[in-house]
């Protein structure tokens, strides 16, 4: 191995009529299997690479000693990408340089806080080294939704508001839950498309854990349960007319928006579901923004 603990050569198990050597790690292409998606699968299984962009280079063949006869070698080069090619240090020096300069940000907010506002942050800066790094990374153990609903969602949404109206509101509260869940469903996204990427690799997601099917009803419900979250506000906009009426119509839009994304992600597989994560990500943005602009222009 080298010094990145990556393996490079290894001791071949030897045959009767050929004595044990280094060669370079090699693997079978299984049942069904195409050589492009064998060499992908073996890279990942040898040194937890992820490769993209394959692309067919070369086909060699030549002959070569094999104890008293000759082997018929043929070798099919292919050149491609690395995803996530970032040396440790680096990642590390860049997540605590990117923390360090959100703290200094995140201060400028004390003098309209309070000073409560600094262990909350220590705590947030925790959770997020936590996310992917330290001893047991949380989005590896299936807890990566989990910190996306309470750092993308409950707490951002409520401490933003409590900065600027210095007070927390039970309805913004509520927002913060429906964003939280509209947010989950972008990571699942991403660990439903890369489920068997993440099983080779040993990151457990939840994905990993309980299957896509249980993935895919979890992306619906999500959906569906932030909207119902704000019961109390669409009650409010029906009957106390606190807003017009066409309000309604941004979460039957979102609804609607979400629930074809949900069926093209159950009937999707490999690159056909990246625009479903761009997708996602369009239908929180939409319902976000229409909503936004509606409340300044009414509220």
């Amino acid at each position: 191995k080298n010094q990145d603990g990556v393996l490079v050569f290894k001791r071949s198990r030897g045959r009767s009529e050929a004595p044990v050597f280094w060669e370079l790690p090699t693997g079978k292409i299984k049942f069904g299997e195409q050589p492009e998606e064998a060499m992908a699968r073996s890279l990942t299984e040898y040194t937890g690479l992820i490769a993209s962009a394959v692309r067919l280079k070369d086909v060699i063949t030549f002959l070569a000693p094999e104890g008293s006869s000759q082997l018929n070698n043929l070798y099919i080069v292919y050149e491609l990408s690395i995803e996530g090619d970032i040396k440790p240090a680096t990642l590390r020096n860049v997540t605590f340089g990117l923390l360090a300069l959100d703290g200094i940000v995140g201060c400028c907010l004390i003098p309209y806080g309070g000073w409560w506002l600094l262990p909350v942050g220590i705590i947030i800066a925790v959770g997020a080294f936590a996310y992917s790094a330290g001893p047991y990374p949380l989005s590896y153990h299936g807890l990566g939704e989990l910190m996306v609903f309470i750092f993308f969602g409950v707490v951002p949404v409520n401490l933003t508001y409590y900065v600027m109206a210095q007070r927390f509101d039970p309805l913004v509260f509520l927002f913060s839950v429906t964003i939280g869940l509209m947010g989950v469903n972008v990571l699942l996204v991403n660990n439903y498309r890369d489920v068997e990427d993440d099983r080779v690799a040993g990151k457990r997601t939840s994905v990993v854990i309980f299957g896509r099917k249980p993935a895919a009803l979890a992306y619906l419900i999500n959906g569906y349960g932030g909207i119902a979250v704000l019961a109390v506000l669409w009650v409010m906009i029906l009957w106390g007319r606190v807003m017009p009426l066409w309000t309604l119509s941004i979460p039957a839009l979102y609804l609607v928006l979400h629930t074809v994304t949900w069926h093209k992600l159950t009937h999707s597989d490999g690159k056909a579901l990246n625009p479903l994560l761009g997708g996602t990500a369009r239908n929180m943005l939409i319902f976000t923004l229409l909503l936004t602009i509606t409340f300044i222009i009414y509220a």
